[in-house]
This record gives structure tokens, sequence and C-alpha cells, in this order.
């Protein structure tokens, strides 16, 4: 069994590589369509774009129309397409009372209030062997009708109302994003089923209708989203796999008669996050994971003795200059060590000291935050996607990684030392 290192600027990468029975897990699978990243969004420096249109069930009405697009953003942060009442189409036949719903951005503390509307999505970009082939599905996206900003204090019995009192009402037209990510129901986005992601809830790749041939899942790297796991899309992801857990008394892998569309609510990956110095060399604390590409900066949520004593401040919340936070994924797993470090965090926010030798993964800060009414969670942020591909299969609920390097334009300059990154 191979080991290796990978010492890369404030994040170190450990992995190991060994056999799986994942290798054939997808053989008779064939189908297969390249989502594209928008131009420019290839390495991670802001949050990836596709292009996607809308249409009415009824196939009356396009948005933008049936021979354009709208950029939006992909988040595997979020669940389900949140977007405005002018893009989605929405009448006022649609809102009413059970269609009610609500999506809130812990790290932004937005809260987005409108209804759950049913539509044809269209990523018209998309490509098989090279030639566009249109995938599509049929899925119900979040018309926004009000979006609150510095709603701190949101939990979820509040719905779809902000009542924290510096909470203030926005007008926002450009609210564009493809919410993408699982296990979102588990902590804070109850609305976040996989009923309402569109890579669960697939219609057609071109003129197939997917009956034979098509397994379910997506890899995301520097390309772009490849929808329906092949041997050859899942091909390399085999640097170390998880699994996700399950309810108890739930078979793994799914039964077969899941579907093209499996809903069931796997929860985020679990792992643990340690703190040195502050933790010494034990007690690494269990953690959700979440490798979020909708934010450039990382956070964690702890116990409040734990992040007083490794943040900077009750004030400011960045993670210590003399504290490493290493992370750990897995405490179910598939190939690999029972917990395999995926990243070490070690930040230089406030000062310049000696210059890492690549700046590539490095993410604008991390914070680190308690909440006495929610778990231990951390946000690695997009800057992993750089190193990682990352791979989801949501019929037997793992997910894999496969080690790659991208460049990032985003690398700082010390004052004090001109042409070295930090």
């Amino acid at each position: 069994m191979l080991s290796q290192v990978l010492n890369l600027s404030y994040l170190v990468l450990f992995f190991r590589l060994g056999i799986t029975q994942a290798q054939h897990a997808y053989d008779g699978y064939s189908i297969t369509a390249l989502i594209p990243w928008t131009d420019g969004h290839k390495n991670f420096d802001v949050t990836p774009h596709a292009r996607i249109r809308i249409t009415t069930l009824d196939g009356s009405h396009n948005y933008p129309s049936s021979t354009g697009y709208y950029d939006f953003s992909v988040d595997t942060g979020t669940c389900g397409i949140v977007t405005t009442e002018s893009k989605s189409g929405i009448t006022l036949a649609e809102k009413i009372e059970e269609n009610r719903g609500w999506q809130y951005l812990s790290s932004s503390h937005t809260l987005y209030a409108g209804y759950w509307v049913e539509r044809y999505i269209t990523f018209p970009r998309s490509t098989s062997g090279g030639v566009i082939t249109p995938v599509k599905a049929k899925v119900k996206i979040l018309s926004v009708v009000k979006k609150y900003e510095n709603c701190d204090d949101w939990t979820e019995a509040d719905e779809d109302n902000c009542r924290d009192p510096g909470g203030r009402e926005v007008v926002d037209t450009t609210i564009s994003t493809i919410g993408i990510g699982y296990g979102r129901t588990y902590d804070g986005q109850k609305q976040g089923t996989p009923d309402k992601n569109p890579l669960l809830n697939l219609v057609s790749i071109g003129t197939n209708n997917l009956l034979t041939g098509f397994h379910p899942g997506w890899r995301i790297d520097e390309e772009g989203i490849k929808v329906g796991l092949t041997n050859t899309v899942w091909g390399g992801m085999w640097n170390f796999e998880r699994q996700l857990a399950t309810i108890p008394g739930m078979p793994v892998p799914l039964p077969s008669v899941a579907g093209i569309n499996p809903h069931y609510p796997w929860p985020e990956v679990r792992g643990c996050v340690h703190f040195f110095p502050a933790m010494g060399f034990r007690n690494c604390v269990p953690v959700a994971l979440l490798l979020d590409t909708g934010i450039d900066w990382s956070s964690i949520r702890v116990a409040r003795d734990t992040a007083r004593a490794v943040r900077i401040s009750d004030d400011d919340h960045r993670l210590e200059d003399d504290q490493t936070a290493s992370i750990l994924a897995g405490l179910i797993t598939i190939s690999g060590p029972a917990q395999q470090t995926l990243a070490s965090f070690k930040y230089y926010d406030r000062v310049c000291g000696t210059p890492p030798t690549d700046c590539s993964a490095t993410p604008q800060r991390t914070e680190v935050t308690y909440d006495s009414a929610r778990t231990n969670f951390v946000n690695t942020g997009r800057h992993v996607f750089r190193l990682w591909a990352q791979g989801y299969d949501p019929w037997r609920g793992i997910i894999s990684f496969e080690e790659h390097r991208l460049t990032s334009t985003l690398c700082r300059v010390c004052p004090s030392s001109p042409g070295i990154p930090v």
C-alpha cells in the first residue's frame, strides 16, 4: 500500500491508495454527460457556475428563452435551486400555503423565503463524448419573494421568518444558485431534501430516458460535474472512500429499486477536528464535514470552551495564528485507514510569517464558532476542490476522493517581501 504526503501551503493533505471493491461497481453502466463550468471557473477561485434554462411543465414558457440560458452558481453547501420570481416564472396560483418554502445560509446569515414550484431544468451546454447533449431534470425550485440579511439568530422554528432584531429585508434581482449538496437536512436546511436536488431528479440525457445503462451520481472536478457514474468517471477516485451513515436497518448498498433518482437522505460525512497545540496530541472532536464550493473560507463549529481556546477572541473568531486545525475524514471506512486526515489548516491572516511553498490551496480565513443548539461541524470551503476531485454515489451512500492539483490566481504577496506568495 502506497502512502503519500502533500505539503501544500497552509493545507496539508494525507491519503492512502488501496484496493476497493468499487473498481467494478459500475460495470454495465455507460450513460454519462459533463455539465461544464462557465469559462474561467475551473480553478475554484470563485464559486463555479453552470448554464441552465428553466421551463414550465406545460412547455409554454422558457426562462430566459427557448435558446437562451442563465449562469447559475453551483453550491455543494446547499440543496435546491434558488432564484428570483422573474427567473422562475412563478404564477399567482402557485403562491399557496402548501408550496411555502425557505432556505437559510448559516455562512452569511441570509434567509430566502418564497415558494417551491416544479419546473423542468435543462443544462443546455452539457456534452457526452464531446457532442452537445442537454441534461434535463424535473424538480421543485425555490422562487424567492423575500430575502433577509443579518438573520444571525435564525432557528428552524422560525421557518420563513427573520425574527432577528438586526435582520433586514433586501431587494436582490440576482439570486441564482443550484444547490447539489447532500446531508443538509441534518444541519439547518430542513427543506433541502433529495427531491430538491436537480441531479437526483433527472429525466433525460440527450434523447436517452435513462431507463437502462444509467447509474445515478456524479463527480466534481476542474471540468465541471460529470453526471452518471461509470468505471471511467469513477476511475481514479480510490485515493480513499467514505461510507455515509445510514438509518438503523437500512441495507447498504441501497436496493436497485431505489431507481435512477434515489431520494434516500444520506447525512454528511463524519469525521473529527483536532487543534494543535491547544489540544495536545489527543482529543479529536467528532464533527460533520461539508466540502462547500459556495464559500472561499473555512468554518469550524465546536463547543464553547474549545472555540475560545483556539480563536483570537470572542469578537474576532479567526483561528489563532499559532494553532493548526487538522480535519480527519471518516468514521465509517470503505478504503484507507479508519480515520484519514483530509486537511490541516494554519492561517497567517494578520501577519506575514514564513512563506509557504505553494498557496494554491490557501483559504481566505477560518472562523471558529459555537452554537449550543447545533452539532459540531466543519465547512472546509471551496479551496479543497483545488486538490481533490470528489465523487458521490447516492445508491451506495459513498463519497470518494482523487488527488489532483489546480493552480490558483489568488496567491497573496507579503508587503514586506515583494514577490513572495502567502
